[in-house]
């Protein structure tokens, strides 16, 4: 079956599994993410760190654990309404931009 993927989509590479949209040069959405077998090691939270250097603005727009949630939380994400890129659907999501100061 062939897949039908979204311009900027780009998989994660082991051990983190999922993937990231880019939707501009300085915007990306990072729909799905996981680290199985490896939780608690830090890869997931190593990942948001670079991503945070090269991007102003990143969104999560699934947050489905308390794990994750306490990942971004600690890297000053916040929870905020955001439309869907295919849709246009408001969604909450948890989404972090860089600081004025450091633009």
């Amino acid at each position: 079956m062939n897949e039908i993927k979204a311009a900027g989509h780009r998989d994660l590479e082991a051990p983190l599994a999922g993937y990231v949209v880019e939707e501009t040069v300085r915007e990306i959405y990072v729909p799905v993410i996981s680290s199985f077998g490896h939780e608690g090691e830090g890869h997931v939270g190593r990942f948001f760190d670079d991503l945070k250097k090269k991007f102003d603005r990143i969104i999560v727009p699934t947050v489905m654990s308390l794990r994750l949630e306490g990942i971004l939380k600690r890297r000053d994400f916040h929870y905020e309404w955001h439309r869907e890129p295919t849709f246009g659907t408001p969604i909450e999501c948890m989404v972090w931009r860089k600081p004025a100061s450091e633009g």
